[in-house]
């Protein structure tokens, strides 16, 4: 991508459309980048913004070279139509350079032999631009009275599509008030709109955008509002900031935001526009205040009701898994029992099951292996010494071995000792298979098969 050494425009006249195109070139190479059409379509190729370089152009057929030293051909590309006012294309080329001669041109050539009446609105304005005159001329080919405005210099009223959209009695507002301020050719159509809306002189205007100017505030602040905060300049002492007008539309901005917190109506010029700003304040701090304790208080309130049916909610299903477990239990009753010193059973007393976890620094009861138990996906026997935990197995459905862990304190130092270990195989010998088989619960019967 290169930055082109010179821009060029010509204006044509192509499927009864005026055409103005752009060409740039580099090193003896043209490539034609952008054009427009009096319909208010614009096209862009070869053209892009690259950041840190601007705007760039590619010549197509030539090899280009990336950042990271990579290598790429330049493809044909096809004209893409953009919107300009996203894509913010510069405009390369200075009407003002020769304005009379490229006028005559231009006008002779391609814009007048088109539209021989926007001759007459050329004569009365002149624009800056080539751009400038494109946009005037597709403005004026949707609205002809276009000409009045542009005759005034209003050119920002002009190529805005706001006004229009205005009724005839507005638009005759606007015209009116126009005529009567021509100079105030340099206002958009918003700034009039303020003006004529709020009802007041250009210079009060003025100083209405020098105060949102100073005061760093761009929205929000509408000209009623600018007028109360002047008469509450000195509701306190602002000399310790750096921007007293900054710091008072601060606070008024905070009072709103905390009045509408409230659930005070802002359409309201009690709450609006209070007499007393500082009293009105404090009274919608203090509002905001008790309304934010009363939030906490329901949350907390809240908070412990889900706490309560948590607890509930675990505490049944302890139960029903404790059932099952029993049941359980109730399988290795017998085989339950005392093998060189050491203690070893399977149980469905959830505080022995703690007692277990706390002891030995096992996840038994945090990751679930008292629900898992209870479901029949294995079986989980402890082995104990002097009612001292000592180290906890697992036991698959198949009857073989899954986890089995000493103190896990130590994760590196964790197995059974061959102490433990060997009476635990004896324990498991001694075992059916079959008890380790997960059990489903049998199915209540029927009232009908009942009867029957």
């Amino acid at each position: 991508m290169h930055k082109a050494e010179y821009y060029e425009e010509h204006f044509l006249l192509q499927d009864n459309h005026v055409v103005r195109l752009v060409v740039a070139g580099w090193k003896g190479y043209e490539v034609e980048i952008y054009k427009e059409i009096d319909d208010g379509r614009c096209f862009v190729r070869y053209f892009m913004n690259v950041p840190l370089n601007g705007w760039m152009i590619c010549i197509p057929g030539t090899i280009e070279r990336n950042n990271w030293g990579g290598r790429w051909q330049v493809e044909e590309q096809d004209w893409s139509e953009i919107d300009r006012k996203i894509y913010r294309i510069p405009d390369p080329i200075d009407y003002r350079r020769n304005a009379q001669k490229n006028l005559k041109r231009i006008l002779g050539e391609t814009i007048c032999a088109r539209y021989p009446d926007f001759e007459y609105v050329l004569k009365k304005w002149t624009p800056s631009t080539t751009h400038e005159m494109m946009a005037a001329l597709v403005k004026w080919r949707e609205h002809p009275d276009v000409e009045f405005l542009l005759a005034m210099k209003f050119l920002n009223v002009a190529l805005t599509s706001g006004f229009y959209k205005l009724s005839k009695p507005k638009k005759k507002t606007y015209i009116q008030w126009i005529k009567q301020h021509p100079e105030a050719c340099v206002l958009g159509f918003g700034d009039i709109k303020a003006i004529i809306s709020n009802g007041i002189s250009v210079e009060e205007y003025f100083e209405y955008c020098k105060f949102l100017q100073e005061s760093r505030c761009n929205v929000g602040i509408s000209y009623r509002i600018y007028k109360y905060l002047e008469k509450n300049q000195n509701i306190r002492d602002w000399s310790g900031y750096y921007n007293a007008k900054m710091a008072l539309v601060e606070f008024y901005q905070d009072y709103v935001r905390m009045a509408k917190f409230c659930g005070h109506n802002l359409k309201d010029d009690y709450w609006r526009f209070p007499k007393d700003l500082n009293k009105a304040n404090d009274k919608v701090m203090a509002e905001a205040e008790n309304i934010r304790r009363q939030q906490r208080i329901a949350e907390e309130l809240e908070r412990q009701r889900r706490e309560a049916e948590y607890a509930e909610r675990k505490r049944k299903e302890i139960q029903q898994k404790e059932k099952a477990l029993m049941a359980i239990e109730k399988r290795f009753k017998e085989l339950n029992g005392n093998i060189d010193g050491y203690s070893i059973f399977v149980t469905s007393d959830y505080s022995e099951w703690e007692k277990q976890a706390e002891a030995l620094h096992q996840c038994i009861v945090a990751s679930g292996y008292y629900e898992g138990t209870a479901d029949g996906k294995y079986t989980i026997a402890f082995i104990q010494k002097n009612g001292e935990p000592v180290a906890t197995a697992q036991i698959h459905t198949d009857g073989t071995i899954g986890q089995f862990y000493a103190n896990e304190l130590d994760r590196d130092n964790c197995l059974p000792s061959d102490e433990v270990r060997e009476a635990f195989n004896k324990w498991l010998e001694a075992v059916p298979k079959s008890k380790f088989k997960a059990r489903r619960p049998r199915k209540k019967k029927v009232a009908a098969e009942v009867a029957a």
